[in-house]
């Protein structure tokens, strides 16, 4: 007979929940307001919700996605998290103490590297990338058919890796985030245009030859391509996998940065396969029950 569990997604804006069984089929989904200048109102709400379904659907625990960097071990969110206050609160303990239930938790990258893992395009796959491209970049990396945490759980925060020489500023403009990020594409194209635009009619009009949007989308694949570059050569991943809203662009994505790394050298694209996330917007909550799982000795 198959478990339930609670699982959170828990984003600056939203945070998504849903009851899921150990085999991740979702019960049911719903979502509410991140109350995100107070750690300790979203920690309550996300008690509160546990305690409502409890008892009706007989949950077995608590699986999170969180923003920073998490202690896997101890339940620690450390810096880097989009919450307010939550740095240094333990949130394990926390849960146990108002809930009853034991909780597992990762940073909101990983969980969405493992979804992928479990459930997406790493499957079977023993060495992966998967990073998204939004705001920022940040993603994940599975090494030996495991996610890779690092010393201080902060593997994979690839939007900080130097795409350009250094000198630039301010503190941060080379960084990967600051060239090859949804957001940035956005603001630079709105400045180069003077108009507010968006990222898909961005993509819209670069298609359709304008050449303000044709530059800018230019130079987004080129800082992405010059990041994969470095990926491939630094983890020799077999697979890259790209999430976020801009990944459904599709295969004209694909594209343009492997048209961009031809550029570079060509032979890259002997080395990996790029391909866009299969698992979306349920991603978080996907591989927040896989960290569960495989921290209970549930799944391999």
């Amino acid at each position: 007979m198959a478990e339930n569990y609670i699982v959170f997604d828990i984003g600056g804006t939203s945070i998504k929940y849903a009851l899921m069984n150990d085999k991740a089929e979702f019960l049911m989904k719903d979502s509410f307001v991140t109350r995100r200048e107070d750690a300790q109102l979203v920690l309550k709400d996300v008690a509160d919700t546990v305690n409502k379904y409890k008892d009706e659907y007989q949950l077995k625990g608590i699986a999170m996605s969180i923003p920073g960097s998490i202690n896997v071990e101890t339940g620690y969110v450390g810096f880097m998290s989009a919450i307010k206050g939550l740095t240094n609160i333990n949130v394990k303990e926390y849960m146990l103490e108002h809930t009853g239930l034991e909780a597992e938790m990762d940073n909101d990258a990983n969980c969405a590297t493992m979804a992928e893992q479990w459930q997406g395009g790493g499957r079977g796959i023993a060495d992966f990338c998967c990073f998204t491209i939004g705001t920022g970049i940040g993603g994940g990396m599975v090494i030996n058919h495991r996610i890779h945490r690092g010393h201080k759980y902060m593997a994979g925060e690839f939007g900080v890796m130097l795409t350009q020489g250094i000198g630039r500023e301010p503190f941060g403009a080379n960084w990967w985030s600051a060239l090859g990020a949804t957001s940035m594409l956005v603001k630079r194209a709105s400045e180069a245009s003077g108009e507010e635009l968006d990222g898909e009619e961005i993509f819209r009009r670069a298609q359709s030859g304008d050449a303000i949007c044709a530059k800018e989308v230019n130079d987004f694949y080129m800082a992405n391509a010059i990041g994969i570059f470095d990926l491939v050569y630094s983890i020799n991943p077999e697979k890259i996998l790209i999430g976020g809203g801009v990944s459904a662009q599709g295969d004209a994505l694909i594209k343009g940065i492997e048209d961009k790394l031809r550029e570079i050298y060509p032979d890259v694209l002997d080395l990996v396969t790029i391909e866009t996330c299969q698992l979306k917007n349920d991603a978080g909550m996907i591989g927040a029950l896989f960290n569960y799982l495989q921290r209970h000795g549930l799944v391999a």
